[in-house]
C-alpha cells in the first residue's frame, strides 16, 4: 500500500482539507477575523482550520474531536499550541468562545449518515454523528448560533450531474498556511477523489441565516452554498470540488 493510499485509509472522511476551495474560503475569512479571538473548531479532523487560527493570532484555539485518532494526529502537529477536547459535540459542555467554526457539510447536507455508510460498518459509532440541522438546534440551545460560522446559507433546486474521478492535489492553488500545513505534514498525499460538477439549471429556493435553515425538499438535486457573512463561500456544485450533486440530495 502506497503512503497516499494509507493517508487516505486513515482520514477517510477527514481528507477535506485537499480542497483548495474549501482552504481558500477558511483561510481568507480566518485571516481576517480570529487574531486576538477564542475560537473553537466543532469537529476538527486533520486540524488545519485550528492550526490557521494558531497562525493568524488567535488568543485561544480549541479542538473537538470525537476520533481519537485523529487527536492523536493533531497533538502530533499542534502540539500545545491548541488545547483538546475528545468528545462529541451534542453530548459535551463547550467553554466560551468569540468564534465557533465548523465545516458539518457533505453532499447531501441533510444525511450525513448515509454518505458515512461509504466509509464504515452497521453500527459504528461513527454512524451516530448527526447534522447540520443538530449543530443548528444545539447552537441554539446553548445560545452560540450568532457567533457560529459559516453562517449563510443559499439552497438550490439543480438539474444537473456529478461525476468523480482521481486527481493530482494542486498545492500551489491552496492559500498561504493551507499550503503550508498540506505540505508540512502531508507531502506524500499526492492524489484524490474529486467531483466534476456540471450544472444544468439551477433554481435557488432558500436564502438567509444558518440559523432559520429547516429541511427542504428539491425534484432534483439539492444545492447548498453556505459563506462567511455573504463572502468566501463553498459549495457542493462548484466546477471541481470534494462535494457534488449525488444521489439521496434530492
Amino acid at each position: 500500500m502506497s503512503r497516499n493510499e494509507e493517508l487516505l485509509r486513515f482520514f477517510k472522511t477527514a481528507y477535506c482539507f485537499t480542497d483548495s476551495q474549501r482552504n481558500t474560503a477558511y483561510e481568507n475569512w480566518i485571516s481576517e477575523n480570529v487574531k486576538d479571538k477564542i475560537v473553537i473548531d466543532l469537529g476538527a479532523g486533520s486540524g488545519i482550520l485550528c492550526y490557521l487560527a494558531v497562525k493568524y493570532g488567535a488568543k485561544k484555539v480549541y479542538a473537538l474531536e470525537r476520533r481519537g485518532r485523529l487527536i492523536h494526529r493533531m497533538k502530533q502537529i499542534l502540539g500545545d499550541t491548541v488545547e483538546y477536547i475528545h468528545a462529541d459535540l451534542l453530548e459535551t459542555e463547550l467553554p466560551e468562545c468569540d468564534i465557533y467554526l465548523h465545516e458539518w457539510l457533505t453532499s447531501e447536507l441533510w444525511n450525513e449518515k448515509r454518505f458515512l455508510k461509504n466509509f464504515y460498518q452497521e453500527g459504528d459509532k461513527e454512524l451516530e454523528v448527526g447534522h447540520i440541522l443538530d449543530l443548528v438546534e444545539y447552537a441554539k440551545k446553548h445560545n452560540f448560533i450568532d457567533k457560529l460560522y459559516p453562517n449563510m446559507v443559499e439552497l438550490s433546486d439543480i438539474d444537473g450531474e456529478s461525476t468523480t474521478e482521481w486527481a493530482d492535489i494542486d498545492i500551489y492553488s491552496h492559500s498561504k498556511y493551507s499550503r503550508q500545513f498540506i505540505q508540512e505534514h502531508y507531502g506524500t498525499l499526492t492524489n484524490n477523489s474529486i467531483y466534476r460538477n456540471k450544472v444544468r439549471n439551477k433554481e435557488v429556493i432558500w436564502q438567509g441565516h444558518i440559523k432559520d435553515l429547516e429541511y427542504m425538499k428539491v425534484n432534483n438535486f439539492l444545492g447548498w452554498k453556505i459563506s462567511f457573512d455573504n463572502k468566501y463561500e463553498v459549495s457542493n456544485h462548484l466546477p471541481i470540488s470534494h462535494w457534488g450533486l449525488v444521489n439521496g440530495s434530492s
